[in-house]
């Protein structure tokens, strides 16, 4: 029990951070706080990066089966998988962009709710660039350094400068396993040597798909809590006192 000349103490919060600021200075609280609803996307997270590996298992088998224009494989049970797994694998292809289409729409969209009055895009737009032509070439990549720079862990800061290495590397990747694709199935005779050097291009750029969609989430969590910390926070210190 506090006696009446006692400083009132810290609000009781748990698995809280940034921890409390020195110096006498209270951190604001964002203004744009309430004004869309915050989603957390832990489960819907789980989903994207599922089907991101379902269609990298997927699209390795199909590219070494495609090779030498299917022949270079003739047993019958092999032609009879490859007639199968294929129209699967182009299917899910379609299931994951469209997801992952919505994960961003939806990741973009928390910005206001972490705090940020003015994103450059609208959700559904930071969502579209990546089946607009010449656009989802860089695009995509400019949209997610922006969440990632945006949900930083300090709710104190807008947007952050630093510069997410895996963004980059993944947008980098992604773009070489794309024209490798085109130009290994489209334009030429793809050999099973290089289907699979361009499988193995597809995997790493899966491997770093799921870090960033992965960490940009627990980003998006740990501000989105600070941030209702800093509220809380805020509301009992106006509270009107009680002699």
């Amino acid at each position: 029990m506090m006696s009446e000349g006692d400083p009132p103490g810290p609000p009781e919060t748990t698995d809280v951070w940034p921890p409390a600021p020195t110096g006498g200075q209270q951190m604001p609280v964002p203004q744009t706080l309430g004004l869309a609803p915050f989603i957390d996307l832990t489960k819907f997270t789980r989903v994207v990066v599922g089907l991101l590996v379902v269609n990298a298992i997927l699209g390795t088998i199909s590219s070494v089966l495609l090779a030498d224009d299917g022949h270079y494989f003739t047993s019958p049970f092999v032609q009879d998988f490859g007639a199968t797994i294929i129209p699967c694998s182009m299917l899910i292809v379609l299931v994951t962009v469209l997801v992952f289409m919505d994960w961003t729409n939806q990741a973009y969209s928390n910005l206001q709710a972490l705090g940020i009055s003015a994103p450059s895009e609208s959700p559904r737009s930071a969502a579209a660039y990546f089946v607009v032509p010449l656009l989802n070439v860089y695009k995509p990549y400019v949209i997610f350094v922006e969440m990632w720079q945006r949900s930083d862990l300090d709710p104190a800061i807008k947007r952050s400068s630093d510069t997410p290495g895996v963004v980059t590397l993944w947008w980098l990747l992604f773009l070489i396993y794309s024209f490798a694709f085109a130009l290994t199935f489209m334009f030429a005779r793809a050999t099973v040597q290089t289907a699979i050097a361009a499988s193995a291009i597809e995997i790493m750029a899966t491997m770093l798909a799921v870090m960033v969609v992965t960490l940009l989430t627990q980003r998006q969590v740990t501000r989105h809590r600070a941030i209702l910390a800093l509220r809380n926070a805020s509301t009992v210190e106006n509270a009107p006192k009680t002699e």
